[in-house]
């Protein structure tokens, strides 16, 4: 038949059966139902991305450590990409997933965690160890981090305790997406120690419920 009807593949130079060196050539009836229908499922097949995951296209990423001497007010940490006379990338495609391995306030060493009570180690390094994810372009993640300055009496000890939340947002096309931390350290210091009760202590308010 005359003219011949054929789609071509980019990037595919060989073919299989039924393919001719990298396209498809139709070989059906030549009217307006029959060739939409064959160029249909020709893209449809050429779509389905079987075991594609979004962040394949992420080989490479950023590793980041170090310490900021903050003052005891409210603060926060941005990252993200800075600009650049290179045009190798575009910023506002980048992507913020991020693992934190530790993030803590306060210069005590890392072997008190494990000297706490295990009600007070969790709150020392909340984020250890943990993932966030944007799944999708123009995406910025935000923390927000309570933090309380603990000191404990029996022990000497002193430590930061941290409550931690976290969301994502959707941003403008064009906007340079970012992981923020948001912290706020609370004016108060919570002390934690033992207490003798007296006994007339436990009987006078045994009174005051009983009337």
């Amino acid at each position: 038949f005359f003219p011949t009807v054929r789609l071509y593949r980019r990037g595919v130079t060989g073919g299989k059966s039924g393919q001719l060196g990298g396209f498809e050539e139709y070989r059906g009836e030549y009217n307006v139902e029959a060739l939409s229908s064959w160029m249909k499922g020709e893209i449809v097949k050429r779509h389905l991305h079987t075991g594609a995951k979004y962040h394949n296209i992420f080989s490479e990423g950023c590793r980041i450590f170090g310490t900021v001497d903050v003052a005891r007010v409210p603060g926060t940490l941005h990252f993200q990409v800075g600009t650049s006379k290179e045009r190798d990338i575009n910023p506002a495609f980048t992507n913020v997933s991020h693992t934190v391995h530790h993030l803590t306030f306060g210069d005590a060493p890392r072997s008190l965690k494990a000297k706490l009570p295990r009600q007070y180690s969790q709150h020392v390094d909340p984020l250890a160890k943990q993932t966030f994810v944007a799944d999708k372009f123009h995406k910025a993640l935000s923390h927000f981090i309570k933090v309380v300055h603990t000191r404990f009496e029996d022990s000497g000890f002193r430590s930061y305790q941290q409550t931690h939340q976290w969301s994502e947002q959707t941003i403008q096309r064009g906007t340079t997406p970012q992981a923020k931390f948001s912290y706020d350290l609370a004016p108060v210091e919570v002390v934690v120690g033992k207490a003798e009760r007296r006994w007339y202590d436990y009987i006078t308010q045994i009174f005051a419920i009983t009337g």
